[in-house]
């Protein structure tokens, strides 16, 4: 594959991991959070979400053959929010917003990569533009999921207090300035979170794919010293399967998840499971699963067998709380018939 189809296709990786990580942040709010602010100088949700919609048409629309800062664009009304405005309306937003960049970026060919286009008269490649936009909803996607981590906090401390449904608060009461400041003590374990975010960006910038520790089945080490095929073309349609399962378990689809699992599926964990034992817990609903967020991909191919590597966050809700988990996995594919199947998975918690 050549440079510039990797990074159009790393690009859209990319986005979407950060469209799935901001869902699964905001399906946690209430609907009145969404309109939330923390305090007189915050955004809400709401808030954010308008100004990454109305960046996304600007940006977006006309991408090669009109400047990224449109004439018709009011950048400070973004900020604004009505008192009528509904989840629904931001939802509309949210993804009128993302449809203009997904659209944009499937239209483009490799040959595209280096053309020139402006924002605000400033020349970018097109590799520059979209590194920048790359950066900018990385930024806000970290605001919203702090404030998703914040809000459980909120609910707790001022859980006689009503919440004011507006974009952009007045100072806060008394219960709500004891939020704040509670939620500012906790203030540590939230950053990390948006230092996340910021790894991502710095990802996306470099243009490369962190090498992790690629594990190798047992029996490739008895057989001595092995080196991995050359072979990029599977490389890439492991790390594609790799990203289409995980969205699928994001979704709930489990008929579909399933077809991609070989009939020994083994899920190596704290407690071992077998293929029915995964897709039962799956959908038991037991464990809501919000988002799943694979990085730093490595693919190592044996023939046909892939040996696929990497960090993963798991974001989800159970017993009505929500809970992040972090760890390197080795994922071992099979190949069939020309078609790459899910062998095993083996998981070790990290600390974040």
């Amino acid at each position: 594959m050549d440079p510039a189809t990797h990074y159009l296709e790393e690009a859209r990786r990319q986005l979407r991991g950060h469209k799935r990580m901001a869902e699964g942040a905001i399906a946690q709010l209430k609907d009145e959070e969404l309109f939330v602010a923390l305090d007189p100088e915050a955004n809400s949700v709401a808030v954010l979400v308008k100004h990454l919609a109305g960046n996304m048409r600007s940006r977006f629309t006309d991408f090669l053959t009109s400047d990224g800062d449109k004439p018709d664009r009011h950048r400070d009304q973004e900020f604004e929010m009505n008192s009528d405005t509904t989840r629904a309306d931001v939802m509309h937003w949210w993804e009128e917003g993302w449809a203009r960049v997904f659209s944009a970026i499937d239209a483009l060919k490799p040959e595209d990569v280096m053309r020139t286009v402006t924002i605000r008269g400033e020349p970018h490649t097109v590799l520059q533009a979209i590194n920048r936009q790359i950066a900018h909803y990385a930024q806000h996607i970290g605001q919203i999921v702090f404030l998703a981590k914040a809000f459980p906090l909120r609910r707790m401390e001022i859980a006689q207090h009503s919440a004011r449904p507006v974009g952009r608060v007045q100072p806060a009461d008394d219960g709500q300035a004891d939020a704040v400041r509670a939620i500012r003590a906790h203030s540590d374990e939230l950053m990390r979170t948006l230092g996340r975010m910021t790894m991502a960006v710095m990802r996306s910038r470099l243009l490369a794919v962190f090498v992790t520790v690629a594990l190798v089945s047992t029996a490739l080490a008895q057989q001595g010293s092995i080196s991995a095929d050359s072979d990029r073309s599977a490389e890439e349609e492991v790390k594609k399967l790799e990203t289409e399962i995980s969205d699928l378990v994001v979704r709930g689809q489990w008929d579909a998840y399933a077809t991609h699992l070989a009939g020994d599926y083994c899920l190596g964990d704290i407690k071992p499971q077998t293929r029915e034992e995964v897709l039962a817990e799956l959908r038991s609903g037991q464990s809501k699963i919000l988002n799943l967020f694979p990085e730093g991909l490595r693919v190592r191919v044996y023939g046909d067998t892939a040996v696929l590597t990497g960090h993963l966050t798991v974001l989800t809700r159970q017993a009505g709380k929500v809970i992040t988990r972090y760890s390197q996995f080795t994922d071992v594919f099979l190949r069939r018939d020309g078609r790459w199947f899910l062998l095993s998975t083996q998981r070790t918690p990290v600390k974040e």
